[in-house]
Formats: C-alpha cells, structure tokens, sequence
C-alpha cells in the first residue's frame, strides 16, 4: 500500500510546476491549478520526462538531417585510442602528440620536452606513419 502511495504522489509531483524558492533552489508548486496563479505566465519547468519524438509529432519542425553526433563521437574514440596506442608502444611520440594537438609549435614542443626541433619533426613523421596505420587497421 505505502509503495503505490508513493508512486501516486510521485506522478502528481511530475505534473506540478516547479517554482523559485527562497533559497534560490526550485521547488514543487503546491497550487493544485495554474489559474491565476503569476508564474503562469511564466515558462514554467515541471519534473515530468520530456520526449523528443512527442516533440517532434505536436510540432511541424523536422530533425537535422546533417547530424554528426556519432561520427565526431567515434572520431574521438579512435583518438583515445590511438592515444593509449602510443602511450603503450612509444611514449615520446605520445607527448609530442598531445602537444602539437594542443597547438604547440615544434620549437615549443622541443623546448618543453628538451628535445632537438629535428627530432621533433621525426616525432611527427613516425606520427604521422603510425596513425595511417592504425586508421588501416
């Protein structure tokens, strides 16, 4: 009995507006009805889950059709990746890595890791070689 209680009062609270507390927090609104009520007016933002697909069948707006979440999310899985990758098998690689994607210039890059600018430019060739390889794999 005090579990269906429960998940009553919790589907009521789903429907109820959440309004500013004095303690800069939100909290449930108690008014049973939003008539006459001044945040009426208002956005109001309510707990209950809102979902996409009910969105998009009460509007006449279209989803983009050039979304690219996922292929900039496994982009960047493979960088991590190819980051453990050479961490594992070649360390200096991996730092003069993680710079030069910072941004870092190869003088920058040299001077931080006290290394000579030419083998900095090694680094970025044995680099480069690596992860046409790991991108064949």
């Amino acid at each position: 009995m005090a579990m269906e209680w429960a998940e009553a009062q919790r589907n009521t609270r789903k429907r109820r507006c959440r309004i500013p507390a004095s303690d800069g927090t939100t909290r449930v609104c108690r008014d049973r009805s939003c008539y006459g009520c001044p945040m009426a007016s208002e956005d109001h933002i309510t707990s209950e889950t809102v979902s996409l697909d009910a969105i998009m069948e009460n509007s006449n707006k279209k989803a983009a059709i050039g979304d690219v979440t996922s292929a900039e999310a496994m982009k960047n899985l493979e960088e991590e990746e190819f980051i453990a990758f050479l961490e594992q098998h070649y360390p200096k690689c991996a730092k003069v890595y993680k710079k030069d994607k910072v941004g870092f210039t190869t003088a920058e890059i040299a001077d931080s890791l006290g290394l000579s600018d030419r083998m900095i430019r090694y680094y970025k060739n044995k680099i480069d070689e690596l992860h046409k390889q790991f991108a064949a794999e």
